[in-house]
Order: structure tokens, then C-alpha cells, then sequence
């Protein structure tokens, strides 16, 4: 075996191993099992369980965030309909948050009757991979003004 020969095995061996543990990193990007968040009481607890059409609804939410990564929060009021809200950015540090969360403006064209939201949480916890996490707030009822 040559010195050219040796040298070539050596560099495929570097290429091979170089190889293989870029595949497990990226197979660790993508299954690894992240956990970005705990959250407490689910359904969570709205503020008012009456809400005129127009108003403002809040609720509460005890999370344990686990990870420096950002949120998208989408809000969706569900009844016999669905209507989407826009998505809420927020980039939190880690840590223990006890919060009323954001004012959910009831549109002033739903009908009355039973309603909850939907939150559906998304993280991007690296960049080949998001975690999506849902979570809904106790029923209230929206009455006409």
C-alpha cells in the first residue's frame, strides 16, 4: 500500500465518521423528545364566566417554561364556529410565570351561547423543528350587549 493510498483510507475513514455523526446529530434535531413548557390547570380559569359581545376575556396560567426558545401563541374562540385571532409573539426566559394572560376581544358579531378558546403554542426549538403545544380555557358565556 502506497503512501497515497494510506493518506486516501485515512481521509475516507474521516469522511465516513464525519458522515455518521452528522446524521445522528440531525436525528437528534429532529426525534429528540424537547419539552418547552409545563402547564398547570388545563382547562385554565377564565376571569368573568358572563361576557357581553365586544368584551374582554382573560385567563389564567401557571407554566413552567423550560426553555430560552420564542412562542407563537394563536387564539382560537370555539363555539359551533371557529374565529381565528392573530398570532402573539413572546419571548420569555426560562422560569416559573403565574400570568392573566392576554385580552381576548370578543368580536362583536358572534352569537351568544357557549364559547371557550383554544391556545395552540408553538415553539421552534431548533431550526429543523417545531413543538406544538394546546391548551383551552373553561367555558363562558357571551351574552348580547
Amino acid at each position: 500500500m502506497t503512501k497515497r493510498e494510506k493518506v486516501l483510507n485515512h481521509l475516507a475513514m474521516i469522511v465516513i465518521v464525519f458522515t455518521l455523526c452528522l446524521f445522528g446529530y440531525i436525528g437528534y434535531l429532529l426525534f429528540y423528545p424537547f419539552e418547552p413548557a409545563n402547564f398547570g390547570d388545563n382547562p385554565f380559569p377564565v376571569e368573568k364566566k358572563v361576557i357581553k359581545q365586544g368584551e374582554v376575556v382573560k385567563y389564567y396560567v401557571e407554566y413552567h417554561k423550560l426553555m430560552n426558545v420564542p412562542a407563537r401563541a394563536n387564539h382560537t374562540l370555539v363555539n359551533h364556529v371557529q374565529i381565528n385571532f392573530s398570532d402573539i409573539a413572546s419571548f420569555l426566559p426560562k422560569g416559573d410565570y403565574e400570568v392573566w394572560n392576554h385580552d381576548i376581544a370578543i368580536p362583536q358579531f358572534v352569537s351568544p351561547g357557549k364559547y371557550y378558546i383554544v391556545i395552540t403554542w408553538t415553539y421552534r426549538v431548533n431550526p429543523l423543528r417545531e413543538i406544538v403545544m394546546t391548551s383551552r380555557t373553561e367555558e363562558f358565556e357571551v351574552v348580547s350587549k
